[in-house]
């Protein structure tokens, strides 16, 4: 819900409201509501909700208390409008809008929508949306579907089905499968499912699997796949296992393998040999290229040891093009130690010079030239002469002037003169007058 990150539980007669800048709650005193700020709330978090709390007689605002419900909450929101901190009065007006919302949701929510658009009305539509879903998630639903579209309306249906997933899982997925194969359902779906796994993931995964094929199970059975993922993925991973639909079993396996690698690579490793063969590839494929994006010096001996074949020659390229996007020197050197006869070493290895031309054209000249001459240091300028050519030809044929062997030179410098006569045809002609070239450079050239 933007800045504003709340959970908000009705347990008997009282209102807990946790935020992101502190710990509020709301509770009955004698016949009327009243906020009270949590003493283990930082210094930031009282100056946000000073307007809430009022003047305080502990430092920064630690024991401030008001009643709400003696000072009117539309007093406190022209309160909250006077502050001058954007962020504070954003966190400050969705608190109160949450808490207004649950005791008159029409009258906040008539309040909020008055407002110009933008981050402050949203946040306060879908705080009061929040607010109302606690005494009232179905009516709160339906006036988010009925009265909003957009992105506030994306907003409004992910708190309230944050809400009712706490308090009644199976009826907010039902409201939420009802939404269909929109954003706001696919949002709706994501919460409730991560309310329901953390709760009961069997109950989750057995509605999930008995609704009807369509687009709506589609999107639930990856929303489920996404929240299991994220607080247990072995579990998760076990019960894609046992999906028996083969068009599910891909994209499950994705959503899997995509969290479970960012924290245990190796683990998501281990299970992608549990998989049936034909999906190893781009499994291991989507593992490598997780790996490689944290810790790639840890995924490139792993996997080394693949054995030739489609697996290998998928992975490799995968773990070198994330690597080079990161550290292209070292997965230049690395890709540089493999078999060089090996066809994924050359793919590797010319997408590895690619980024690095591209990126950093600047380092990785000098850096060929600290190599020793040979078809090595040749290979490498050739790839990156003609990615340079594209918008610094006048680089591109020095790089390519230092290649080595004769033929090799002549070829890739007629590349680069041509590429930069299609940019700028009166300056290659005249670095040709200042440069001669061979006949068979020449040759090669269009006349």
């Amino acid at each position: 819900m933007g800045m504003f990150n709340s959970q908000y539980l009705y347990l008997g007669g009282t209102f807990v409201l946790g935020v992101a800048v502190g710990v509020v709650s709301i509770k009955r005193v004698g016949d009327s509501p009243a906020v009270v700020q949590d003493s283990r709330h930082d210094a930031s978090a009282s100056s946000a909700t000073h307007g809430v709390l009022g003047d305080s007689s502990g430092a920064g605002g630690r024991n401030g208390t008001l009643h709400l419900g003696l000072a009117q909450p539309a007093a406190e929101w022209e309160r909250g409008m006077a502050l001058d901190n954007i962020q504070e009065r954003e966190k400050f007006m969705a608190a109160l809008m949450e808490y207004w919302a649950a005791m008159d949701p029409l009258q906040a929510l008539s309040k909020a929508t008055e407002l110009g658009s933008g981050r402050l009305r949203t946040a306060c539509i879908a705080a009061a949306c929040r607010g109302w879903a606690t005494r009232d998630p179905l009516a709160a639903s339906a006036w988010a579907v009925t009265h909003l579209s957009g992105p506030v309306q994306t907003q409004a249906v992910a708190g309230v089905a944050d809400v009712w997933a706490q308090a009644e899982p199976l009826e907010a997925a039902a409201w939420a499968a009802s939404l269909r194969s929109s954003t706001s359902g696919a949002v709706a779906l994501a919460m409730t499912f991560k309310n329901w796994v953390g709760s009961d993931s069997e109950a989750a995964a057995s509605w999930a699997c008995a609704l009807p094929e369509g687009d709506t199970r589609d999107i639930a059975m990856q929303q489920l796949a996404v929240e299991w993922s994220d607080q247990d993925p072995a579990a998760a991973a076990q019960w894609v296992a046992k999906q028996a639909q083969p068009r599910d079993d891909g994209d499950l396996v994705d959503v899997v393998l995509n969290r479970w690698s960012a924290d245990d690579p190796v683990a998501a490793a281990s299970w992608v040999q549990t998989l049936p063969a034909a999906q190893q590839e781009d499994a291991y494929a989507m593992v490598l290229a997780v790996w490689a994006a944290t810790d790639p010096a840890a995924a490139a001996p792993w996997a080394a040891e693949f054995p030739s074949g489609e697996i290998r020659e998928r992975a490799i390229p995968v773990l070198v093009q994330t690597w080079a996007a990161i550290d292209p020197q070292k997965a230049v050197t690395w890709t540089l130690g493999l078999p060089q006869d090996a066809p994924e070493s050359r793919k590797a290895l010319e997408q590895a010079v690619r980024i690095w031309a591209l990126n950093e054209r600047g380092t990785i000249a000098p850096w060929i030239n600290s190599q020793p001459n040979g078809p090595d240091a040749d290979y490498l300028r050739s790839i990156a002469s003609r990615v340079i050519a594209q918008n610094h030809p006048a680089d591109a044929v020095g790089m390519a002037a230092a290649i080595s062997d004769p033929a090799a030179r002549g070829n890739v410098m007629a590349a680069v003169i041509e590429r930069w006569r299609e940019s700028d045809e009166r300056a290659a002609n005249d670095w040709l007058k200042l440069n001669p070239q061979d006949e068979a450079t020449l040759d090669r050239l269009d006349p």
